[in-house]
């Protein structure tokens, strides 16, 4: 009561949070994707997950492409802010501490940090069985 912690947590996270928290087991036709922080709000701690997604849902065009006035998925992990396709078509990479506004695209001065996060944002979209077409589209 009263704290604020500071970890990485995604929406989908709340479900299995509040099931453990309240002590209730999961039952449900089809798996949750969330991960229960419950032992990060008990113990205090700093790390739940490595990386976090925001975006809406966006399909693919007819051409296999990412339709041109979409909203596509920016991954974060703490420092830097990865968009695999930004406004000008092409990937963006941010430091988010340094510009918290993503003003900056840093993409080229960071080929190893944008590598790591392009393979982890793969990464993430194999595990949760995501299209191939939609991977293609991203370029990841």
């Amino acid at each position: 009561r009263g704290q604020e912690l500071d970890f990485l947590a995604q929406p989908y996270d709340m479900l299995p949070t509040l099931a453990e928290l309240c002590g209730f087991t999961l039952e449900t036709p089809e798996p949750v994707n969330g991960q229960s922080f419950a032992d990060v709000l008990i113990q205090g701690g700093t790390h739940h997950r490595d990386i976090v997604i925001s975006a809406g849902h966006l399909g693919v065009s007819d051409s296999g492409s990412v339709p041109e006035f979409a909203t596509t998925p920016f991954l974060y992990d703490g420092k830097w802010g990865f968009a695999p396709i930004g406004a000008e078509g092409e990937p963006e990479l941010y430091d988010l501490l340094a510009d918290p506004w993503a003003e900056q695209n840093v993409l080229d001065d960071h080929p190893a940090e944008f590598a790591q996060l392009k393979d982890q944002f793969r990464a993430l979209l194999n595990q949760h069985q995501a299209k191939q077409e939609f991977i293609d589209a991203l370029r990841v």
